[in-house]
């Protein structure tokens, strides 16, 4: 008795040998990806990539800011020791 074989299957030569059809829906997977499905990957690399290179940038200039504004004692006189505890604390001078 002859089974209904799926559009999609019959079309990448699923009908015969099941590793042969498995080879074929990999492939077909790989080669339908949708510009949606393209974009978010493009922008997921980026925003990696991004935080590869700006992440210790970053850091750079806020420790540099820390660093400025301990020296300068840039914070409200009712906190003074506070922030110059925080400052010692994490080895800038004050």
């Amino acid at each position: 008795m002859p089974t209904k074989t799926d559009p999609l299957k019959r079309e990448a030569g699923c009908d015969s040998l099941p590793s042969h059809c498995l080879h074929h829906s990999r492939l077909h997977f790989a080669q339908v990806l949708t510009m949606p499905q393209t974009a978010f990957t493009a922008i997921i690399l980026w925003a990696f990539g991004l935080g590869i290179v700006a992440g210790p940038v970053a850091g750079h200039f806020i420790d540099k800011a820390t660093a400025k504004q301990c020296l300068s004692h840039d914070w409200p006189q009712e906190k003074d020791q506070l922030h110059r505890d925080w400052c010692l604390g994490n080895g800038y001078k004050i």
